[in-house]
């Protein structure tokens, strides 16, 4: 996804170790949208630090990044899992016939479970809970002729439930919901590490199935409710027995641009306002969940909506009275992008050849 890693720092106040990093691999050099035009007048851009293979990273392929609640930074590639302590990196690897290494060295998404537990997905061999007190991975993939297991070997996203299961999106195979097994669990698939498995794949003969088996993105909300990303759209979980008969089933979202074609989420984020911002092929949308009603951020500039046609981050900073704090941050294939949801105004650091900041 993106070819080097950089490390942000904030103006007037710089904490110890990786406060926010972000991937990037080049970032086109267009003029910044929303700032005035003398440079007296332009706000403080955030400086960067690069660090590379040159620091140990694994490859130079950056595919996803966490900052975990013990403060190490963990950096996906294409060959391997890299924690990084602000000085110098571990990397994790795939060793054969080792159960307690990873099962694939392509990493796709890093999360952390509220017990403190990396889930770490791949995309040719599925999901890794790493322990890091042992610092060793359980891996739970497909396996042949089991129908209850994991759907898929592409995992796209993972979720946490707040009954502490686990959903795990794939790129072509549905969803996954890792149940945690009770004391008499047992049964076929997951179970064995302590999870039974649920399947969700779409039906066209059944609206009520997913919108799509292509799972770009999950997300939780503050209230519980599991949110799904596909190349086709929106979908939200329903467990209402009366409108489901006791079972699982998914809302679409009404959610297509102006061409009247299907939208691919392949972002989530809810804001502290309780609104959802979606990433897809058509830029940026704000989602009203308690309305129903939908708004494309339009203010988009052309070179800018262009770039935002491949975003695949979007991230909320709590506002902390920094001139940082409360903004969408937006990571796409070119660079970043800052979104002020106050004033509607979009900045981005631009790169600028020799300069390492």
């Amino acid at each position: 996804m993106f070819n080097a890693l950089f490390r942000f720092s904030r103006p007037f106040r710089r904490p110890a170790g990786c406060l926010l990093a972000v991937a990037l691999g080049f970032c086109w050099a267009f003029p910044p949208v929303g700032l005035a035009a003398g440079p007296e007048a332009q706000p403080l851009m955030p400086s960067f630090q690069r660090i590379s293979s040159e620091d140990g990273l694994s490859q130079m392929y950056v595919s996803a990044i966490l900052q975990d609640s013990q403060g190490f930074l963990w950096v996906g590639t294409k060959d391997g899992l890299n924690r990084y302590d602000g000085r110098r990196f571990t990397v994790f690897h795939h060793i054969p016939f080792d159960p307690n290494s990873l099962s694939c060295d392509f990493i796709t998404v890093i999360r952390e479970d509220p017990q403190g537990y990396l889930w770490v997905g791949t995309g040719e061999h599925g999901v890794n809970r790493f322990d890091p007190d042992r610092e060793r991975f359980l891996q739970i993939c497909p396996a042949p002729g089991d129908p209850e297991g994991l759907s898929g070997d592409a995992v796209s996203d993972i979720a946490f439930g707040p009954d502490g299961s686990v959903w795990v999106g794939t790129a072509g195979s549905g969803l996954t919901h890792l149940v945690p097994a009770g004391p008499a669990g047992g049964g076929a698939g997951a179970a064995s590490h302590g999870f039974n498995c649920r399947r969700y794949r779409h039906n066209p003969g059944d609206p009520s199935s997913l919108s799509s088996d292509f799972i770009r993105s999950l997300r939780v909300d503050s209230w519980g409710r599991l949110w799904i990303g596909t190349d086709r759209g929106l979908d939200v979980r329903s467990t209402d027995p009366g409108r489901s008969g006791g079972r699982d089933s998914f809302q679409r979202v009404p959610l297509q641009a102006s061409t009247g074609a299907d939208l691919s989420v392949m972002a989530i984020c809810e804001d502290q306002g309780g609104s959802l911002w979606l990433g897809t092929q058509n830029g940026l949308y704000r989602y009203e969940m308690d309305n129903g009603r939908l708004v494309h951020i339009a203010n988009q500039p052309p070179g800018l909506q262009k770039q935002l046609a491949s975003l695949r981050v979007i991230w909320a900073s709590p506002p902390d009275g920094t001139m940082w704090g409360g903004k969408l941050w937006l990571g796409y294939f070119g660079g970043l992008a800052i979104f002020d949801t106050s004033t509607g105004v979009f900045s981005y650091p631009l790169h600028i050849k020799d300069d390492p900041r």
